[in-house]
């Protein structure tokens, strides 16, 4: 499994992704396209195409695959879409998509939960203070 954000080798991660997948003619579009038509329900695919939009800042395009992710992972992946998903509604606004994604987040016991606590904290600060 690929670390991601707050582990040791993102940066190295990150790089790869930008080598790999990201570079014009954009094959991360190719992917989405091939995916879309063949296997729309692939978790592991969608998690991962998603996590790339999400770091190209595509927050908007990321949602639909992280949101099937989320909707259908396996336990060893759920806390991480979830996580993402949250992610990514917090950098579109919807800060109470973005609560209810961490919440579930932080609820599954994981490499991911103390991330998905202190967040989750954050996303409620921004929502009280939204709501004054």
């Amino acid at each position: 499994m690929v670390a991601l954000p707050g582990h040791a080798n993102f940066a190295s991660v990150n790089a790869h992704i930008a080598e790999q997948f990201l570079r014009p003619p954009n094959p991360l579009r190719r992917r989405n396209h091939y995916f879309g038509e063949s296997e729309p329900d692939a978790t592991d695919a969608n998690f991962y195409l998603g996590v790339c939009e999400l770091l190209n800042a595509q927050a908007d395009e990321s949602l639909a695959h992280l949101q099937i992710a989320a909707k259908s992972a396996p336990p060893s992946l759920a806390q991480q879409a979830h996580f993402y998903l949250a992610k990514a509604y917090v950098q579109t606004r919807d800060l109470a998509s973005a609560e209810k994604e961490m919440s579930a987040a932080a609820a599954i016991v994981g490499q991911f939960t103390a991330s998905a606590r202190s967040d989750l904290a954050s996303v409620q600060a921004l929502r009280a203070k939204e709501n004054r």
